[in-house]
């Protein structure tokens, strides 16, 4: 068995996946925000009256609402459940590759939703790991997204692969791919990420492949992160398009 070692390399290929998430921000007290605190929130053209109107093509959906477009267990392959370390933790494990510019973008005021939820979901193997997160976000101006996605595709065109050794002494060897073909029913713009290389270890070289289906309906925002590392059966990443499909179905029915 090498499941020891394996769990030492997923926890880094974890990291590369919060490196590279779109909407890995939010506030650190809550999940939460209202427009009116949020410093996200876009007003609105002043009428007349002098009374600001609303922007952005819907209300800024409550975690409850956010909550019932989340992915289940029981939406994924046999074998899955929710993931008790999913944390997100400061790290500079691909410093100075394009792998920590795309990170660094979730500072950006851009990238901060005025309600958000997540879940993640784990299935260990043998011989391997797969994990799938999932965050649905709701945000008080459309085009708050639209500047975020902007960005990040920028950032995406200049980053095809990444090599090095991380802090942790995990070396990898990556391969970036990404394209903004709508290929979900019912959203409005989605951005989909590949990597795909390997991650060693103490003479262990296992392979890495990474998905991600990033999708826009009107001023609400899901992102279906995939990952498998190792050998664990069919793998998740396959199905990225799959299991966004039924997140987006479920946010339809919230808005309408």
């Amino acid at each position: 068995m090498i499941l020891s070692p394996v769990r030492r390399t997923a926890a880094a290929a974890s990291v590369l996946t919060l490196s590279l998430a779109l909407t890995a921000c939010g506030s650190d007290d809550t999940d939460t925000q209202t427009p009116e605190s949020s410093p996200s929130a876009t007003p609105g053209p002043t009428d007349e009256a002098g009374e600001t109107g609303e922007t952005g093509g819907g209300p800024v959906l409550s975690e409850d609402e956010l909550t019932s477009a989340l992915l289940t267990a029981e939406d994924l392959p046999g074998g899955y459940v929710i993931d008790p370390d999913d944390e997100e933790e400061d790290s500079t494990a691909f410093e100075g590759s394009c792998l920590e510019v795309i990170g660094d973008l979730t500072d950006r005021p851009e990238f901060e939703a005025d309600s958000e939820v997540e879940q993640a979901f784990t299935l260990e193997g043998d011989a391997g790991q797969s994990g799938v997160k999932n965050q649905v976000e709701s945000y008080a101006d459309s085009q708050q997204i639209m500047d975020a996605i902007e960005l990040f595709a920028d950032a995406l065109t200049d980053c095809t692969s990444a090599t090095g050794t991380d802090e942790d002494g995990f070396e990898y060897d990556l391969q970036v791919q990404f394209d903004q073909t709508v290929s979900l029913t019912g959203v409005d713009q989605q951005v989909r990420v590949a990597v795909r290389g390997t991650l060693s270890t103490e003479g262990l070289e296992l392979p890495v492949d990474v998905g991600f289906n990033v999708a826009r309906i009107g001023n609400n925002l899901i992102t279906v992160n995939t990952l498998d590392i190792g050998e664990v059966g069919d793998g998740i990443v396959a199905s990225t398009d799959v299991v966004a499909q039924v997140s987006v179905d479920r946010l339809a029915e919230v808005t309408g």
